[in-house]
């Protein structure tokens, strides 16, 4: 039997983030779903020692988020990996152009996406 991806969090929570307390994120039916997605291709790529840009991450998600809306669910899905004590899938996603996360990303990237190739391999 498949299994079914969740996140640590349900439709109708807003979830304080450890890294932004002040913004907290009111979970939509839109944003679990492209969280739940997102968490999917990232583990994959991970597991390929690879990254996705902000555009192949939109695609993944049919679009749901455009590549320069994916701060609030990007900072979703970095909460459920620190509520999963997983290292945050959100580092394995940059820009097209430099190859780097968005300038709002918290933390070393290039740390955290080497924790993500070792826990996914």
């Amino acid at each position: 039997m498949p299994t079914v991806a969740t996140t640590s969090f349900t439709v109708g929570d807003v979830v304080e983030t450890s890294f932004r307390p002040d913004r907290p994120i009111k979970v939509t039916a839109v944003m679990y779903e492209a969280v739940v997605r997102l968490r999917s291709a990232l583990i994959v790529a991970a597991q390929r020692r690879s990254t996705l840009t902000y555009e192949e991450a939109s695609a993944a998600i049919d679009c749901a988020f455009v590549p320069a809306g994916l701060g609030r669910p990007l900072d979703l899905l970095a909460e459920d990996c620190v509520r999963r004590g997983e290292p945050s899938l959100a580092a394995l996603i940059v820009q097209k152009r430099s190859g780097e996360v968005g300038s709002a990303f918290i933390g070393n990237a290039d740390a955290e996406r080497e924790r993500c190739y070792r826990h996914w391999r």
